[in-house]
């Protein structure tokens, strides 16, 4: 899913991109704010591909 945040303190908005998943033993959320443009999916699979390389 996808929203506009804006930050008081901020000129602009930033997209807020997020995903929650429920689970039996747990919820997972996960958030990326961003000032790209891609579309929501497109923006989280490029994060997630970041963060997996980064964690190797």
């Amino acid at each position: 899913m996808e929203d506009l945040y804006r930050a008081g303190s901020r000129e602009r908005s930033r997209s807020v991109i997020y995903k929650a998943e429920a689970m039996k033993r747990r919820t997972t959320r996960r958030f990326v704010v961003t000032t790209r443009i891609d579309a929501p999916k497109d923006l989280y699979e490029f994060y997630a591909a970041a963060g997996r390389a980064r964690t190797g």
